[in-house]
């Protein structure tokens, strides 16, 4: 697999499969994201579900007006423009497929935010920015094409300011996968050209070698994975006719994902981290803008207004 992940290969990978991905997910090409999965109406597609998930991006990441963020894998630049939009930041986003460097220009350019938004072709394993060119990053389920996923957060940290802000999501694995399952797993990796997922653990120390502490760590796993992957496995399967009218038929059956639903290991977790302003203190604490109080085992089922958090790993339960 590590073979594979190379950003030349990855960016021919999206060459070929951004069109049907669009046709499928939308512009936001990400899993999507339901507040509640149990109760779906006709009107909450996949399209609107990847949208909110942008959403909740923008707001857990929350930069503040004139800021300049970094997209790590800006995908055709959907979720990039709708930041821009949203906090009135100017956006600077990084892919190695260029199809998608084209497709994401255009589409800021006719979005009328061309002057504050701009993507380029580069390798998210060591972006090409002189130290400190950003204010805030996000990777939206873009390491996971990286088989050094260690390497990609340092070359991220350093073209981050310090105290800059870091948002990623992804799928983690949470503990052991039985042996009948592990193909399935292994299958999706290599369809999709992304490394096996790791655990939520090598993501935090990863994260603290690189020099960020860990604001918060929440677990979306219920508001993503399962309705995400039947959603795309229900187009594949009611769309197969219009999708090979309109694409190659051989790359149908890669996004047919029902084997991923029985998988209760596979989590999607995201993390804002900050980078360091200084080595780490013996002790010491911050102030959070969410409202949860949390502990580094469990969610608090108690709110106030940004309560100090001690510095160190936060992870939220389950909403």
């Amino acid at each position: 697999m590590k073979d594979t992940l190379v950003p030349a290969r990855i960016g021919l990978f999206y060459d070929r499969f951004t069109g049907i991905s669009r046709d499928i997910l939308g512009d936001d090409l990400h899993l999507g994201y339901w507040p509640n999965p149990e109760a779906c109406g006709p009107q909450d597609t996949l399209q609107a579900a990847t949208r909110r998930m942008t959403s909740l991006a923008i707001s857990m990441l929350h930069p503040r007006r004139g800021q300049t963020v970094l997209d790590v894998g800006s995908g055709c630049g959907s979720p990039a423009i709708s930041l821009a939009k949203a906090s009135g930041v100017n956006v600077r986003g990084i892919t190695v497929s260029a199809d998608q460097v084209r497709i994401a220009n255009a589409q800021a350019t006719a979005s009328g935010v061309g002057e504050h938004v701009a993507f380029q072709y580069g390798d998210a394993s060591s972006p090409a920015f002189p130290p400190g060119t950003f204010h805030a990053a996000w990777a939206i389920e873009s390491l996971c094409h990286l088989s050094d996923r260690a390497q990609a957060l340092a070359g991220i940290a350093r073209v981050l300011r310090p105290g800059g802000r870091l948002l990623i999501t992804d799928l983690v694995i949470t503990g052991p996968v039985e042996h009948r399952k592990r193909g399935h797993l292994a299958d999706y990796a290599e369809r999709f050209k992304i490394a096996l997922p790791t655990t939520p653990g090598t993501y935090r120390d990863d994260l603290a070698k690189a020099g960020f502490d860990i604001h918060v760590h929440q677990n979306l796993t219920r508001h993503v994975v399962g309705r995400s992957f039947n959603a795309v496995t229900a187009q594949v399967r009611h769309r197969r006719e219009e999708l090979e009218q309109a694409h190659d038929p051989d790359l149908i059956a890669t996004f047919d994902l029902a084997q991923l639903t029985d998988l209760p290991e596979l989590e999607y977790h995201a993390i804002v981290a900050q980078r360091r302003f200084r080595p780490r203190l013996r002790t010491c604490s911050v102030r959070s803008p969410a409202p949860p109080t949390w502990n580094s085992n469990k969610a608090v089922e108690k709110t106030g207004d940004a309560p100090t958090i001690p510095a160190k790993t936060l992870i939220a339960r389950e909403a």
